[in-house]
């Protein structure tokens, strides 16, 4: 089970990297090619940690303990619950706007 929350927090981490990438990153999409490589990547990405977010809400409510109350469970939940908005936002603005 920590291996899982491990991963989740690594993929939760590297999300944030990718998307300071972009944002700093020169956005001429149509006329970069490798650049429009590595958008498709990270949405394929963010979307695979959007599937492994939902993941870990069933895992956690099949492993679902009422009398547990340590601090990194609460942290990690919350940090859940932030994760698939995020991702979905990230998503949506790496979405081609329509060409001119």
């Amino acid at each position: 089970m920590i291996i899982q929350w491990i991963l989740f927090i690594c993929l939760w981490l590297l999300g944030f990297y990718f998307r300071l990438y972009f944002f700093f990153r020169a956005s001429n999409y149509y006329n970069d090619t490798p650049l429009n490589r590595k958008r498709i990547c990270a949405m394929i990405y963010y979307f695979f940690v959007l599937c492994y977010g939902f993941y870990m809400i069933w895992f956690i409510t099949i492993n679902f303990d009422p009398h547990q109350d340590k601090i990194l469970t609460v942290f990690t939940r919350w940090l859940l619950v932030l994760n698939i908005p995020l991702n979905l936002s990230f998503i949506f603005s790496l979405k081609l706007p329509p060409q001119r």
